[in-house]
């Protein structure tokens, strides 16, 4: 169990300590349930160039794979694929590469016989040069899974990360980054821890399109070109970025966090939301909820801290909010702004669980 405090000052309390006077303090529960991975005989797989490596037909009913330090598998189409016949695992110390730009492929593609129950723990590099998005990654989930991309940890692509067809866990200590697209693409949900070590980076950082719902642990950096956070669609997105956490991208005409259409959110910024170009939060759907007691900045020429244009929003602020032109844009109805250090923060109540496991 993970607690976090904040006080009406603005600052990060640990649990048990007393708050200055006169502050109040807000706590997010993160539950964190970390599955084990499946006991079983561990096939080991050997270097190769060339030549794809699928563990159904290669390896019919083994189910844990592991590529050790040292070892490359390289090809120019799909490096390693699993299909629908086991809840695969797999564990990679070396390279994972795919050569070229076409056939446009991911390198480590996976299935899974349930739903979101594929794992991959990285050590190593997982690499993809293909050419064009929209599919193509680094790790691609054909029916969701868990990442675990240890400290340390490459894994690049046009998507670093993807899943279409079930969500998705993402735990990430080292680096992910979209070459052409996203870090992480979810059309179907995801939880994406991002640790104090962890850097998200591309065009995009994290992407959900579709009505699921999506939550983001963030204490580390996600920097892109474009959106760093673009969600769209009628889930329900909880934002968290902590003290260490850095969220910056955008331009003069993207903002650093987009959240589009019905995409109703919950955000908890104690760290650093910031586009250096314009608009730092434009949200367009109706309730959502934004704490502030860290600092969100737009651009110095340009740009708002907070742009919201749906109804029934709410915003606390016991940090600072800078923009370009404007600190806080609201063109909505029956919107709420409390300031200061009196504010009375809500409670917002975020599980954090892995799928189950055995």
């Amino acid at each position: 169990m993970h607690l976090f405090a904040i006080t009406a000052a603005g600052r990060q309390a640990e649990p048990g300590s007393a708050p200055a006077s006169g502050c109040r303090r807000h706590y997010v529960y993160l539950m964190l349930l970390v599955a084990a991975a499946p006991v079983g005989a561990t096939v080991t797989l050997p270097a190769s160039s060339g030549i794809p490596v699928n563990l159904d037909a290669t390896w019919p009913g083994e189910a844990v794979f592991m590529v050790p330090p040292g070892t490359t598998i390289d090809n120019t189409g799909p490096v390693i694929t699993g299909g629908a016949t086991q809840n695969w695992q797999l564990t990679n110390y070396g390279t994972l590469l795919v050569t070229t730009g076409t056939p446009p492929s991911s390198a480590l593609k996976l299935g899974s016989l349930d739903p979101g129950s594929a794992r991959v723990d990285n050590f190593g590099v997982i690499q993809s040069n293909a050419s064009s998005a929209n599919g193509p990654s680094g790790v691609q989930f054909t029916n969701g899974g868990v990442i675990y991309n240890h400290a340390g940890g490459i894994i690049s692509g046009p998507d670093g990360v993807h899943t279409d067809v079930a969500s998705m866990d993402v735990y990430n200590e080292g680096q992910i980054t979209g070459t052409l697209s996203s870090a992480v693409y979810t059309g179907q949900g995801a939880r994406v821890q991002n640790r104090a070590t962890g850097v998200l980076n591309g065009t995009y950082g994290v992407v959900s399109n579709g009505a699921f719902n999506v939550t983001l642990l963030n204490a580390g950096l996600i920097s892109t070109s474009s959106y760093a956070i673009w969600f769209f669609g009628s889930g329900l997105y909880s934002i968290i970025n902590t003290s260490t956490g850095v969220i910056e991208g955008g331009s003069t005409s993207k903002p650093a966090v987009l959240l589009k259409s019905a995409a109703q959110s919950q955000t908890l910024n104690y760290g650093v939301i910031r586009n250096p170009q314009g608009t730092a939060i434009s949200a367009s759907a109706n309730g959502n909820v934004i704490v502030n007691a860290g600092s969100i900045i737009a651009g110095m020429d340009a740009g708002v801290a907070l742009a919201l244009t749906g109804d029934d929003n709410t915003i606390y602020n016991v940090g600072t909010l800078t923009g370009g032109t404007t600190a806080i844009q609201l063109s909505g109805d029956n919107n709420l702004i409390a300031l200061g250090k009196d504010v009375n923060l809500p409670k917002l109540g975020i599980l954090w669980s892995a799928p189950a496991r055995s």
